[in-house]
């Protein structure tokens, strides 16, 4: 539906200075400028609709020891560990994701009692080309 509503977008914006360049008319600025704009959102369109459709996201509630597969991955849960650091204690998880020749893992979450803020959420991102993996640790 996406890409239907781009390619009618970049059609639609092409009508009048196709027609205006037939009939050997000159084309203005504001015209031009016009036709800029629409093409620039169509590709936002084309975008937006194509990164949305290749997307997979799951929400799952998983105990220590337990895995789930999502997007060719498989995502294994082996529990949680105390967390010190500079500045704040907390708790952070391990989460291993597989996938052939490739592993990586998890999340934190912090208190930083010094700063007197509220915990936080904080994923720790396992990037690799061309998919990204983004296990995300709450309280």
């Amino acid at each position: 539906m996406g890409a239907t509503l781009a390619l009618w977008i970049v059609l639609a914006s092409l009508v009048d200075p196709i027609d205006r360049w037939r009939r050997g008319l000159s084309l203005p600025r504001a015209v031009i400028g016009m036709t800029i704009a629409h093409l620039g959102l169509a590709t936002a369109v084309l975008a937006l609709t194509t990164v949305q459709s290749f997307t997979t996201e799951r929400d799952v509630a998983l105990a220590p020891g337990a895995s789930t597969s999502a997007g060719g991955y498989e995502f294994r849960f082996d529990g949680v560990r105390p967390v010190q650091g500079p500045n704040y204690d907390g708790v952070g998880g391990t989460i291993v994701v597989t996938r052939p020749r490739r592993t990586g893992h998890g999340p934190q979450t912090r208190e930083a009692p010094v700063l007197g803020t509220a915990p936080g959420h904080h994923p720790d991102l396992h990037r690799g080309a061309p998919r990204r993996e983004y296990p995300g640790g709450t309280r």
